[in-house]
């Protein structure tokens, strides 16, 4: 596993991520999912200029079926950036500023995410984790209502009324107030194994809903959180933390989806999340996110928000 010890810049995952974004025109794809029946993933991108502009990328799995039956979305996620690296290590130096507000599945092969920028460029792409041979998944939804006062919370749960959950999504709706958002997702993670939860930090009225995607009964998965050596802790505004939850054995869904927690978060100090994807275990498997497969980690990146109070990133994920 990495030793990520005294990391301050980005880790080479995300550099090899940025480099595979390659930041196109509005819904250029930028790696599709093959049809050797291998685990994929597939990806599109877009943008958003300026103060209120909101991008909306949807990633879609091939089309057509086969012996291993049809390609379907059982999770996705998302990578956004906002920023340049500090030649010093220090904070970054964002070019813009911008909150996703909702990463979710669309139909049985598209996974479809979005963001809203605050103030400059937003450079956003959607990943539909794409598998063939698996169950249709059943979405299932819960939603409560976000206060206008500057807090945590609330936290809304999806629970699923049988089988498993294989992964989550979330979705709070814009738009967003004069360069404040009117709540952040600073959680989603499993729940157990048959819900998926969504936590909120709130600073003006607004919403928030959680999605769990069902399958039928099978063998319990396992919930894995951050490797020991990597989830990081940040105290200082606009620096970047990273985290990766350990790699998932070989299985039916390896991983299933996945997500982040931030326990110590406040109303004030807090990740903006950036990068919630799957990414291959580069200790062993040597392709990288461009190659397009599907990996058996899961990559978490946030930025911090407000300076003084220390604040962990843990990566989430389901294994099954």
């Amino acid at each position: 596993m990495r030793d990520l010890t005294g990391m301050t810049r980005l880790h080479p995952i995300a550099i090899a991520a940025i480099a595979a974004i390659g930041f196109g025109g509005p819904g250029a794809t930028a790696a599709q999912a093959g049809n050797d029946g291998k685990p994929r993933v597939a990806k599109v991108t877009t943008s958003a200029d300026g103060a209120g502009a909101i991008a909306t990328a949807t990633a879609t799995c091939p089309a057509g079926g086969g012996r291993k039956g049809p390609w379907r979305a059982l999770s996705g996620g998302f990578q956004m950036y906002t920023y340049t690296n500090s030649p010093s290590g220090g904070p970054v130096i964002p070019y813009g500023r911008g909150v996703v507000y909702e990463s979710r599945r669309v139909g049985a092969r598209s996974w479809r995410v979005s963001a809203q920028s605050l103030s400059g460029r937003v450079n956003l792409q959607a990943l539909a984790n794409c598998q063939r041979g698996v169950p249709k998944a059943r979405a299932i939804t819960q939603n409560t209502a976000s206060p206008g006062v500057d807090q945590i919370g609330p936290g809304v749960t999806a629970h699923c009324p049988s089988g498993r959950a294989v992964s989550g999504g979330f979705a709070t709706p814009p738009p967003f107030a004069a360069g404040e958002a009117r709540n952040t997702v600073t959680d989603l993670a499993p729940s157990g194994t048959r819900a998926w939860m969504v936590r909120v930090v709130s600073h003006l009225p607004s919403s928030v809903t959680a999605f769990a995607y069902c399958v039928p009964q099978r063998p319990k998965p396992r919930v894995v959180s951050s490797n020991p050596n990597f989830p990081q802790t940040m105290s200082v505004a606009d620096t970047v933390a990273n985290s990766i939850a350990d790699a998932c054995r070989s299985g039916r869904f390896s991983p299933g989806g996945g997500g982040f927690r931030q326990p110590a978060a406040t109303a004030s100090q807090y990740f903006v999340p950036l990068v919630m994807n799957q990414t291959p275990d580069f200790d062993a498997d040597p392709r990288t996110p461009r190659s397009g497969y599907v990996g058996n980690e899961w990559h978490a990146q946030g930025l911090k928000v407000g300076s003084g109070t220390p604040v962990t990133l843990n990566a989430t994920a389901l294994c099954g």
